[in-house]
């Protein structure tokens, strides 16, 4: 029997057309916030001229904000509109009406703090990283223009100016990077490849390489793909959301409180954690994947049928 439901396209073709309407909804909000940007304030966030030390007035942080804001809705608009190229439900397809399963829920909470160490060691070793000059010279010019512009978005960063980069820097990506990169990229990876692994990969290589900080490739590709796994294993996209929006939050919030103290900015800091912390972090990591792995009831079948 023929099902009624399978796609028109193939599994290549749904990648490509996400990320073409992906690349045109980024276009055209970009094009939309330049243009709001100006009327409000006179200029428009891509004339702002960001260098490290700069003093960024409060103007020009509202313009950065509402580029942000508009970058979220751009990766929504796309997921909502592929999945409707797809022919399927919105809320079955991305797994939001799906309950959150509490062992899923309290064990991913438990991997993600298991990691932080690691996590952390690996942040400082791709920070470290060696390359000719040349390239060298033009990925820490990328990577120090998303430091600057993440710096200038909390430079006002108490009362109100707070809620206002939770939600910027912290409810709206954690929502619109899951539902693409988890909702979408991993099942179109999935159903092309039939290996979850390969899935992962490529879905992690994609949310890194878009992030624009070739100096936080590493952690970011393995964040994103423990994210992947819990996804995969709980069935919920409810639970990567939540530990993507924590993981921003922790960001934000230290970056407060740290704002009224003698120690500065918690994005220079070079904490590093103990190297027996490290290893420990690994074998735990490891161990509760393995755990989750095992006895995980819940594994979501990514395919379009």
């Amino acid at each position: 029997m023929v099902n009624s439901n399978a796609p028109r396209y193939s599994y290549l073709s749904h990648l490509l057309i996400t990320i073409g309407v992906l690349l045109l909804s980024i276009f055209i909000f970009n094009a939309l916030s330049e243009m709001i940007a100006l009327k409000l304030f006179h200029f428009k966030p891509s004339d702002i001229e960001i260098t490290h030390g700069k003093r960024f007035e409060l103007s020009e942080v509202y313009a950065l904000q509402l580029s942000q804001f508009a970058l979220g809705l751009s990766f929504l608009v796309t997921v909502f509109i592929s999945i409707k190229v797809f022919r399927k439900d919105f809320w079955q397809f991305t797994t939001l009406q799906t309950a959150v399963p509490l062992g899923s829920l309290l064990l991913a909470i438990i991997l993600y703090v298991a990691f932080v160490p690691a996590n952390n060691w690996i942040i400082l070793a791709n920070d470290a990283l060696q390359l000719p000059s040349d390239l060298e010279k033009s990925l820490r010019e990328m990577e120090q223009k998303s430091d600057v512009i993440y710096q200038a978005l909390l430079s006002y960063n108490s009362g109100y100016h707070l809620m206002v980069n939770l939600l910027v820097m912290t409810v709206i990506p954690a929502v619109s990077e899951e539902l693409l990169f988890r909702g979408v990229f991993l099942r179109i990876f999935k159903s092309w490849t039939n290996n979850i692994h390969l899935a992962v990969i490529f879905t992690s290589l994609l949310f890194a390489a878009l992030h624009f900080q070739p100096y936080k490739l590493a952690p970011m590709f393995l964040l994103s793909a423990l994210f992947c796994y819990i996804f995969y294993l709980s069935g919920s996209i409810w639970i990567p959301i939540l530990l993507h929006g924590v993981n921003n939050a922790l960001v934000v919030i230290a970056e407060s409180l740290a704002s009224g103290t003698d120690t500065g900015s918690v994005l220079r800091d070079e904490f590093a954690f103990p190297l027996w912390s490290v290893l420990l972090s690994l074998v735990i990591t490891g161990t509760l994947f393995a755990l989750f792995w095992k006895f995980s009831r819940s594994k979501l079948e990514l395919a379009f049928e």
